[in-house]
């Protein structure tokens, strides 16, 4: 057995030298005094944390399910009675044509008197007030 125990004095190969060097360590190894409680310790944190992540994991998948089957549901709601009182794209350009051609106004202006006049007549009808 070699005095100064260094790794670097041990050959390749030379697994006598190695163990030798591993037994003598084992002299300076001392396990503390509060090794068991800080690792206790830490377990139980640890499966704290894993307990809190399952926990944060269900709720965030009930949230899910929520929000999966809730908003569909309000889409088809009907909205207390309210029908749409909004004309198609379509009526619009025939309803400013029309007002150009008897009001003799370039149809731009006619579109944008039709919209204030649609846009007014949608308030009312939603008791909201014109500004």
């Amino acid at each position: 057995m070699r005095d100064d125990h260094d790794f670097g004095d041990a050959e390749r190969g030379d697994s006598p030298a190695i163990e030798a060097v591993i037994r003598a360590a084992g002299d300076y190894v001392v396990v503390s005094d509060d090794l068991r409680p800080r690792t206790i310790e830490a377990a139980i944190e640890r499966q704290g944390l894993s307990v809190t992540r399952r926990r944060v994991r269900w709720a965030a998948l009930g949230a899910a399910l929520f929000l999966a089957v809730s908003i569909p549901w309000v889409r088809s709601y009907d909205g207390g009675g309210l029908e749409s009182v909004s004309p198609t794209t379509a009526e619009i350009h025939r309803a400013a044509l029309r007002y150009a051609a008897e009001a003799n106004i370039t149809p731009d202006w006619a579109l944008q008197k039709v919209v204030d006049d649609l846009r007014r007549s949608q308030a009312e009808r939603l008791g909201q007030s014109t500004r």
